[in-house]
């Protein structure tokens, strides 16, 4: 890590006043830390999943300008901002797949996390994965509650209810042993 990172890290934990909800301080800090980002760049993002528009994250996270519109052009730029996208995309990772303003929808966020996945930095990349994984994890347990919602109803007769159940048969001895179960 270079000393520029670290001094953010630092001056980011020091902080006391910014508003780090819903995730944390620590996530916010640690993801900052892995793609390289700056302390107001991570504060910005922050401001930013907590549904403030840009102007107002630009406020939060300590950037001036000479006027409001100058603000608001750089709120604009950073919103497009590579690293921004990237912590927003994290963040929306952790939060189970949604950011409470919308602003990174789930497959935009996938997108940008498989590109992560496919960088040079080896510390992104496992990181990248694990919030995939994540992705992935929140996607079974939603498709659980479906089949085991389909399956409490009563309109299905003995042969859907029967259907249903082998095919989370089947599902399951797939992720048991997905060389031998070829259906």
């Amino acid at each position: 890590m270079s000393n520029d990172a670290s001094n953010t890290a630092n001056n980011m934990a020091n902080d006391d006043t910014f508003d780090w909800q819903p995730l944390g301080r620590e996530f916010w800090i640690d993801a900052g830390r892995h793609l390289g980002a700056s302390g107001k760049q991570v504060r910005w993002a922050a401001a930013k999943f907590r549904n403030c528009s840009n102007t107002e994250c630009c406020r939060q996270s300590g950037y001036t300008a000479s006027t409001d519109e100058g603000l608001r052009s750089t709120g604009y730029r950073l919103f497009r901002a590579n690293v921004i996208q990237k912590l927003l995309a994290f963040a929306s990772a952790e939060a189970g797949g949604t950011g409470p303003d919308g602003s990174v929808t789930r497959d935009e966020a996938r997108r940008i996390l498989s590109a992560l996945a496919r960088g040079s930095d080896p510390s992104v990349k496992i990181r990248a994965v694990e919030q995939l994984s994540k992705f992935d994890e929140v996607d079974r347990q939603q498709r659980n509650a479906l089949i085991r919602k389909r399956l409490l109803r009563k309109s299905y007769g003995p042969v859907q209810r029967w259907a249903l159940r082998f095919s989370r048969i089947v599902i399951f001895l797939r992720r048991a042993d997905p060389g031998e179960c070829r259906t």
